[in-house]
């Protein structure tokens, strides 16, 4: 019963979890690493090299928009800084990080983040212009409360004497960064040609299958620059996939010891049973020869089978309570006091216990009294 219960609240968490929105789009999205500094590309080069293979992988046929960032999403990647506010003093115990990534203009379009308010970056955010920035709602919010972000000025790390030179120029949708079960994280994203990182996370976005065009995307690249280094082509649904291996690992996990603990039980509960009629066999046919029905026998045994399922539900409900703060964690969208996956899990073990008890209580319901009397 408890294995069932677990296991209900993990395949439910799993669910939840697919049908997640991300704040981006998931179909119809294809990506790519790139790193050209292990082939010996400096910042300005790659700068270059990046800018232009953005607006090549555009014309490709199949694809419908491209875009760049230093860091994937859903991938566990951790780039965090200190946010300081010009004309702000971060509170006492405040939170003053973010999450930092790098895009180029054409990455918000192809992920299908959509804009609040200002602009996202333009091509002429170029490398000696004045640095801009895009953040989320969540970072909107938390710095500036009800107020406009839009031409306010932030800078990054914990050095008070740098200048808060970065301005922001627009507001975009939160997104799950690092994983599916992130609930409004603040986001800070840096603009690519005022700073383009070596490795790189490219996003195609196409109007039919996404897998179709990272074989031409491959040969762009080559064409361009034959050592560049490929990796990790797949669609963003399959990165989806990937970010949940542990859920899914844990889900599957738990089915399959429960699978085995239902077994066991019934296997178990069917062989005591079993034995419980072979010894009160000479009680049941005396029953039955003195005009007892089949129904009033089978519910002298099946009298015993629930009163085990009665106990067996009465112990676990209250153990499933107690070691609920040992899972709470690893749920998404559920709480281990869900009634749906106890009432459920109740209902599944009773049946099967009930059936594994009624073989044997009908098998001496239909015995020949004589019979079992004349062995006895």
């Amino acid at each position: 019963m408890l294995l069932l219960i677990g296991a209900g609240l993990f395949i439910q968490s799993l669910a939840n979890l697919h049908s997640v929105d991300p704040g981006f789009k998931t179909r119809n999205l294809a990506q790519f690493d790139m790193d050209l500094g292990s082939i010996g590309y400096d910042a300005a080069r790659s700068h270059a090299f990046y800018d232009a293979l953005e607006a090549r992988l555009q014309q490709l046929p199949g694809v419908t928009s491209a875009g760049i960032a230093t860091n994937a999403v859903l991938t566990d990647s951790d780039w965090e800084s200190h946010i300081r506010v010009a004309g702000r003093v971060n509170k006492p115990g405040e939170k003053s990080e973010a999450f930092v990534n790098r895009v180029s203009p054409g990455y918000f379009k192809t992920l299908g983040i959509h804009l609040l308010s200002g602009r996202t970056f333009r091509p002429d955010d170029a490398s000696g212009t004045s640095p801009v920035v895009v953040v989320s709602q969540t970072f909107a919010k938390h710095f500036f409360g009800s107020e406009s972000a839009i031409g306010r000025r932030v800078g990054r790390g914990l050095d008070v004497t740098e200048p808060a030179d970065l301005e922001i120029v627009g507001v975009v949708n939160d997104i799950d960064y690092q994983d599916l079960k992130e609930e409004g994280s603040a986001q800070f994203y840096l603009c690519a040609p005022q700073g383009m990182e070596l490795y790189t996370t490219v996003y195609l976005g196409t109007n039919g299958n996404p897998g179709s065009v990272l074989s031409s995307a491959r040969g762009l690249v080559h064409q361009m620059e034959p050592k560049a280094p490929v990796m990790n082509m797949k669609t963003v649904e399959d990165q989806m996939e990937e970010s949940l291996v542990t859920e899914r690992m844990v889900a599957s996990i738990s089915t399959g010891f429960t699978l085995l603990a239902v077994v066991l039980a019934v296997l178990g509960l069917y062989g005591v049973m079993a034995y419980m009629v072979a010894q009160r066999a000479r009680e049941l046919a005396i029953r039955v020869a003195l005009g007892a029905s089949s129904g009033n026998v089978i519910w002298l045994v099946m009298r015993e089978v629930v009163q085990m399922v009665l106990a067996g539900v009465a112990v676990s409900i209250p153990l499933a309570l107690v070691l609920r703060r040992l899972i709470q964690s690893q749920l998404y969208g559920v709480r281990t006091t869900d009634p749906t996956s106890i009432v459920t899990a109740a209902i599944l073990l009773s049946g099967i216990a009930l059936v594994a008890g009624f073989v044997p209580a009908r098998r001496a319901a239909s015995s020949d009294p004589v019979q079992v009397l004349r062995y006895e």
